[in-house]
């Protein structure tokens, strides 16, 4: 069956995602990624409506009809999706994403009969390949750049530019862009009912400015739009603004896993936001190569040999550039750092001459083969360490302890009513208590006192073990957004809304269920407990020790007497000595234009650690972070890495020092891979300015 349970790379989010919010919290609030869409219908239609959000699991859907005096009636299911029934007339619906640490709701996505002319609704103006949002994080649209704006109403009809010159009308739709004095009609490339590709012509000035949609006469909404000298974003495989970019070496090959590029081969990265240009690209793709941005291939400096426009279409740009000598790796980040700004990060594969790429530490090379086939992956995750990092890492440990609670006390207990208790712990007073105690009244009074149930939810904030095993149905998405998280030994990557990453695999039907059997068994230094299966397929245990505390030393092993789909294994981790990050209380504040060095001890004698840090800002969530051999006891982040940082306060930013979770590999009939993981990390919240 189809299951909520994360696959390998949600372990990984918890080195972006833990820092989300404040540490002690150990829960990020949910992000609506991309909100439903409206349409065109007719008498008759029904539609279906999808929401994607981020934030720390479960996440709680609330599907809304608004009637025309904006009064909402819940329909639907708690679902990520919602059909409607047959549409007699236009209709208005919203959805509500929450969890136990907050909500957040969609905008009113509408759905409007075939003829029925409505005002553009425009939301936001982001990069057309980084996806960077204008005005979020100080992002801006660089002159000469292709932009897109979404929204809903933006056309009447789905249109693209054939020919040279391009449109100021298309669709039925024009952009007009005012900056300064100066107020120009931006040339169109593509227009749809929710987004609009264009071009911002060269001559616009620099600063801030408003950008209006009109389309079939209706005028819409004005958005701020900050224009900049230069803001380059490189564009992905999967158009996310992350994972894989696009490139071709000067021979016209693709890059792949199995082929991929070399050091020294001469490699050209496709993007857009470089600057502006003399002469009118609407007329037709203009030569440039005016531009002198750098670029960081791993940690180390490329020399740049071409950066200008490809020649073939309005305002897209190539970086021609030679990969240094000694980078290898399957997801090699690749940096541009272009008149200051700099953009979203990509990965490149590297590898040996005649051979696919290999990674010092991941997944082997004939599984990345596998994933790259398309023949999909199954893989088993198991992992320990504090509830909130495993939560953070998509782990529903909430959901397992309400479901166990609920039966014990004889009421349903939600993941919202534990959090709200470990919150509250033994407070008797305000509001949101009375209304707590009033909905559980009668378990309160016959069953368990207030106190028992807030000790009982306070397990959220201990250690456990959490296990899963499922199939991996997008590999290729797999590959080129998950993996690219964790680089190669001695660099570092940047991510933007990195959430996104642990949803796509823990929601839908991204990822199929394994059967490993009805329980786990857990042995170790304080002896043997059984993990049960939970209804998601998840297996679950809850320590007897607080998150604060590390995992006491000795050998733990993990075995089963096999299910349906897994047969019988053991799987081994072996904690010792604990990490130290060392210089910890000397570092208050990131300085994002400056490297920061830090120092550490203890932890085994061979093996990687994962030094990073996230933050989050105007609602979107940045994390970085870099590998390095355990045994060199120190690294540096580069500045160019800080740099793609928010700034923001120490609520909102952290720092982290944890083994890497991929290094621990374990065997299972039924399963490609699996991998034991010790999730323990020193950190702290910190601010980034």
């Amino acid at each position: 069956m189809n299951s909520g349970i994360p696959v390998i790379s949600t372990v990984l989010i918890l080195l972006v995602s833990s820092a989300s919010c404040p540490a002690q919290s150990g829960c990020a609030p949910p992000i609506i990624t991309v909100p439903p869409q409206g349409d065109e219908i007719y008498p008759g239609d029904t539609v279906t409506l999808t929401v994607t959000a981020t934030g720390t699991a479960p996440l709680n859907f609330a599907w809304f009809l608004l009637s025309n005096f904006g009064q909402a009636t819940p329909v639907g299911q708690n679902a990520p999706q919602l059909t409607t029934p047959p549409l007699a007339g236009s209709t208005a619906y919203y959805v509500k994403v929450s969890n136990a640490c907050g909500s957040v709701s969609s905008l009113p996505v509408i759905l409007y009969f075939a003829g029925v002319i409505l005002s553009p609704r425009t939301y936001q103006i982001a990069n057309s390949a980084s996806l960077y949002v204008s005005g979020q994080n100080g992002s801006g649209i660089a002159q000469g750049s292709m932009f897109v704006v979404s929204g809903q109403f933006l056309s009447g009809a789905k249109q693209q530019a054939t020919s040279f010159p391009l449109p100021l009308l298309l669709g039925g739709t024009s952009v007009q862009i005012q900056s300064g004095s100066v107020t120009v009609q931006a040339p169109l490339i593509a227009t749809s009912f929710s987004a609009i590709t264009a071009l911002l012509p060269s001559s616009i000035p620099i600063g801030d400015g408003t950008l209006t949609v009109t389309s079939r006469g209706m005028v819409g909404w004005s958005l701020p739009i900050h224009v900049v000298k230069s803001a380059f974003g490189a564009f992905t495989a999967i158009r996310s603004g992350m994972g894989s970019g696009m490139f071709n070496l000067s021979s016209g090959r693709v890059p792949s896993l199995q082929q991929p590029a070399q050091a020294g081969d001469m490699v050209v990265l496709w993007g857009t936001g470089l600057g502006a240009i003399a002469g009118d690209e609407a007329a037709g793709p203009l030569p440039a190569n005016t531009f002198t941005p750098e670029v960081f291939v791993g940690n180390a400096k490329a020399i740049v040999q071409y950066a200008g426009r490809s020649g073939c279409c309005a305002g897209m740009d190539q970086i021609a550039f030679q990969i240094p000598p000694a980078v290898r790796g399957c997801f090699v980040p690749v940096l541009v750092r272009s008149g200051g700004v700099v953009s979203n990060y990509v990965s490149l594969p590297v590898g040996a001459p005649g051979q696919p790429c290999s990674d010092a530490i991941g997944l082997p090379a004939e599984l990345i083969a596998k994933s790259d086939s398309q023949s999909g992956l199954n893989i088993g995750i198991i992992a320990m360490g504090p509830i909130p990092a495993l939560q953070n890492a998509g782990f529903a440990f909430s959901k397992g302890l309400a479901e166990r609670l609920s039966t014990s006390i004889g009421t349903v207990l939600s993941p919202g009513d534990l959090q709200f208790l470990s919150r509250r712990g033994r407070g008797r007073k305000g509001r949101a208590w009375r209304s707590f105690v009033e909905k559980h009244a009668a378990a309160l009074r016959d069953r368990k006192t207030s106190a028992d149930l807030a000790a009982m939810a306070h397990v959220l904030d201990f250690q456990g073990v959490t296990a899963g095993f499922w199939n991996a149905k997008d590999p290729v998405a797999f590959a080129s957004e998950i993996l690219n998280g964790l680089p190669p030994p001695g660099t570092c990557t940047v991510g933007h809304n990195w959430g996104v990453r642990s949803q796509s695999w823990n929601v839908g039907a991204a990822n199929t269920a394994r059967d490993a059997g009805p329980k786990l068994l857990l042995t170790g230094p304080n002896g043997a407990q059984m993990l049960p299966r939970l209804s998601s397929g998840e297996y679950q245990l809850s320590l007897n020790a607080t998150a604060a505390s590390a995992l006491t030393p000795g050998t733990y092993t993990i075995s089963s007497n096999g299910g349906e789909q897994i047969g019988p294994f053991f799987a081994n981790l072996q904690v010792g000595s604990h990490l130290s990050w060392t210089n910890k209380e000397n570092v208050a504040f990131v300085d994002r234009s400056e490297p920061l060095t830090i120092y550490w001890s203890g932890g085994p004698a061979t093996g990687w650690i994962v030094f990073g840090g996230a933050a989050s800002a105007d609602g979107v969530q940045f994390a970085f972070a870099c590998v390095e051999n355990i045994s060199k006891q120190s690294l540096t982040v580069p500045d160019f890495v800080l740099a793609a940082m928010p700034h923001t306060s120490s609520d909102h930013g952290s720092l982290f020092l944890t083994m890497h979770p991929l290094q621990n590999q374990f065997a299972a009939p039924g399963i490609d891979i699996g991998f034991f993981a010790d999730l323990t990390a020193d950190s702290k919240e910190i601010g980034y300015q």
